[in-house]
């Protein structure tokens, strides 16, 4: 009777991880080959063995396939180094280039549920910021076409719109400064008076004009969607 082998509960839990998204990589690219894949990983000759005992890969011919367990592993993985990626890139503004190392950190560590609330939170991104596709989750099975995402900037809030402030990516630091003053913080409730000729929000009992550019780096929570 062959043992099955529990790879990603093993020592090799973070290689095993790794392998998948490799050859995940290398089906996108069209070259799932086992000299492909071993040129861009040399390990990877010591770990097919191991993948294809733990039924996660297997070789046909000198091509590296998924099974349906490995194919869905690689997926979550894709999923959750992707997101990450996003929302280190949108949110907390690291270039692009600049996201891969702690994405790849974070593809080990996140659960299921953090991965959908972090993919809810951005809207259900499809494509990362290097332009490949981000598979999609149970979340955004779920989602309907017509549904806002949970957090948006405040030009998407409609006129007469409630929501509270979320956080602030200000281009200009002296515009962090300038909202403070007027009571604009993330955790305050504003309502959208009007976006033309300039936005007005209903911060309290306090009315503010602010530019659109301003308006796009706040970003709410709509808490009363007008109809």
């Amino acid at each position: 009777m062959t043992k099955t082998v529990n790879l990603l509960h093993s020592q090799f839990d973070r290689d095993g991880e790794e392998a998948l998204g490799i050859v995940w990589s290398a089906h996108e690219q069209g070259n799932p080959t086992i000299q492909a894949i071993c040129e861009r990983w040399p390990q990877m000759r010591r770990l097919i063995p191991y993948m294809e005992r733990a039924n996660l890969l297997r070789r046909n011919g000198d091509i590296v396939e998924f099974t349906d367990e490995g194919r869905q592993r690689a997926e979550q993985l894709v999923r959750r180094n992707r997101l990450a990626e996003v929302l280190l890139n949108q949110v907390l503004e690291v270039s692009p280039e600049g996201t891969a190392y702690t994405a790849c950190l974070w593809e080990h560590m996140l659960t299921s549920e953090v991965t959908d609330n972090i993919c809810t939170f951005l809207g259900h991104p499809r494509q990362c910021p290097h332009g490949k596709p981000i598979p999609p989750g149970e979340c955004c099975r779920k989602m309907v076409r017509e549904v806002t995402p949970l957090v948006q900037p405040l030009t998407s809030l409609r006129v007469g719109g409630t929501g509270k402030i979320v956080f602030i990516t200000p281009r200009v630091h002296k515009r962090l400064d300038r909202l403070a003053a007027l009571g604009i913080v993330p955790g305050t409730e504003i309502s959208l008076k009007q976006k033309s000729p300039s936005y007005v929000i209903r911060c309290g009992e306090t009315e503010v004009a602010i530019e659109s550019s301003v308006a796009a780096d706040i970003f709410v929570r709509e808490t009363s969607p007008t109809k």
